[in-house]
């Protein structure tokens, strides 16, 4: 003989209710599932920058990101900075592609320092070859990027974005608490 705890009813609704819930956040958070997220780290004569960038798929050629905004914000030599949109200094087209060589085109995408006000636009011209130009100084971004000073280091490392965290968190929360049902005899 099985004995049915008194309140087993509740049990079943909330497992009803966190299923649901979690259903619910797959559709409302569909931008987790389609967008990526990119650290991208530089060093400089501008000083060393990094970011936890959102990009999308641009579609062509494939592996292409689009840059769509910093998120948590990034700085450049101790500035915080925020992306410009498309096309800003540089005529940037804030694309990068980070499972090729190079990981940029020589469009780059464009920053703006939040305490000087200067825009810089970090491009390639060629696998290996990375360089950032400054409305500081106007060295070679105006229109387009030709001449800027070349990068000690670049990088873009895929990160997995917060609300793709917290998707896969509830899901699992939901098979934990569905494995932990208990039956007492």
């Amino acid at each position: 003989m099985r004995y049915r705890s008194t309140n087993y009813p509740m049990l079943r609704s909330s497992r009803i209710v966190l299923t649901l819930f979690s259903l619910g956040l797959m559709f409302l958070l569909p931008k987790g599932t389609f967008a990526q997220s990119f650290e991208i780290n530089w060093t400089g004569a501008y000083g060393s920058g990094s970011g936890n960038f959102s990009a999308t798929s641009s579609g062509q050629p494939a592996g292409t990101f689009l840059l769509t905004s910093i998120i948590g914000g990034g700085t450049q030599g101790g500035d915080p900075i925020s992306l410009q949109g498309v096309p800003g200094y540089g005529y940037n087209d804030n694309l990068i592609m980070p499972t090729s060589s190079p990981l940029l085109d020589y469009r780059g995408f464009s920053i703006v320092d939040g305490t000087t006000g200067y825009d810089f636009n970090i491009y390639s011209l060629g696998p290996g070859l990375y360089y950032e130009c400054s409305s500081n100084s106007d060295d070679g971004c105006n229109p387009y990027p030709t001449n800027g000073i070349v990068l000690t280091s670049f990088t873009i490392t895929e990160t997995p974005e917060p609300s793709t965290i917290l998707l896969f968190l509830s899901g699992f929360g939901v098979l934990l608490i569905l494995a932990g049902r208990k039956v007492s005899s």
